[in-house]
């Protein structure tokens, strides 16, 4: 009896072993290796690698903490997350538009939050211009040389540029003008730090317009878009202090100032005969001095300061006399 059940366990047994053995040898038998690239790093173009960002958040400090993100985990892109190229554009369209947003360059918080409102009101307007961004989690980093020139930029002596890139909406897109010509698909934005450019900001400028035309040129293949012109059009927001707004109009009294930028200020409020008389002007003047293309979209603090005496006086209260509410209404 013993005998004849041992052989019947055995029996039952072996199958069974057999089953569990070969789900062992093949659990190491069929594991692959992960396939590695042979290639060398570098002996191919690498595409630039997306920066994550918010909508809401300030470009440079995105920037910022994505390079400390890759420093912390050692890994070496942490050193080329600013590329010396513009990401490569696609699609046959239409030249794009660019566009610099000037911005003050401090780490400081009223500093940081004012290039946030910055970031935000441009978004505002270009939803309201039916336009949205390509990549809504992600922006680029652009590497320029210090003295904006098309040299290749150096381990030092660099402007890192974040940049974003706008395209028409899908779901209700821009529509011409009537007798207009229908708008660029696209639209590039640069945040530049003010600072960068110096005491010469219009020269700078304009050095910064060859540049990035160029490379948007390269970036725009024949074979993907169109290619904009020598004499395309730099269009600035800003500056955004009265500081640097006094630079250019010494820029300008100089000769520097040429008709191919574009510049919008909307938070520079000193006045213009502030602003002249912040600079030694030239004696004699330049003739034939082209002028500078300024648009300021909000009042100086002279027009404001009129205006709000102009309203107190409604209000039987004059500065230069003292107060007469008393008098009441004439």
């Amino acid at each position: 009896m013993d005998s004849n059940g041992s052989g019947t366990n055995l029996a039952f047994w072996l199958p069974g072993s057999a089953v569990i053995l070969s789900l062992v040898v093949s659990m190491f038998a069929l594991n692959r290796e992960p396939f590695l690239e042979p290639r060398p790093v570098g002996a191919q173009f690498q595409a630039q690698l997306p920066i994550e960002a918010r909508l809401w958040q300030d470009p440079f400090d995105a920037v910022e903490r994505y390079r400390k993100k890759l420093s912390d985990s050692k890994n070496p892109d942490a050193d080329t997350v600013c590329s010396p190229d513009i990401s490569p554009l696609s699609g046959a369209k239409s030249a794009p538009n660019i566009l610099v947003a000037l911005v003050e360059g401090g780490p400081y918080a009223d500093e940081v939050e004012r290039r946030r409102r910055i970031r935000y009101a441009l978004l505002a307007g270009f939803k309201n211009s039916h336009r949205v961004p390509d990549q809504e989690q992600y922006i680029h980093c652009l590497r320029l040389a210090a003295n904006q020139l098309l040299d290749a930029p150096q381990k030092t002596g660099f402007v890192d540029v974040p940049y974003e890139i706008f395209v028409s909406n899908p779901f209700d897109p821009p529509t011409p003008l009537e007798g207009a010509a229908p708008p660029p698909d696209r639209t590039i934005v640069f945040w530049l730090k003010q600072d960068a450019l110096g005491s010469t900001p219009l020269q700078q400028l304009e050095k910064l317009r060859e540049t990035l035309t160029n490379k948007t040129r390269t970036a725009c293949t024949p074979d993907q878009c169109s290619a904009p012109p020598a004499d395309a059009v730099l269009k600035v927001i800003g500056p955004s202090t009265s500081t640097v707004l006094r630079d250019m109009f010494q820029d300008q009294d100089i000769g520097n100032a040429t008709s191919t930028v574009e510049i919008y200020s909307p938070l520079a409020t000193a006045d213009n005969e502030t602003l002249d008389r912040g600079y030694q002007k030239l004696s004699p003047a330049l003739k034939n001095r082209p002028s500078m293309k300024l648009l300021r979209t909000v009042s100086d603090d002279g027009t404001m300061t009129q205006l709000m005496l102009e309203e107190l006086k409604l209000r039987r209260v004059d500065p230069a006399s003292g107060v007469r509410c008393s008098q009441g209404t004439p």
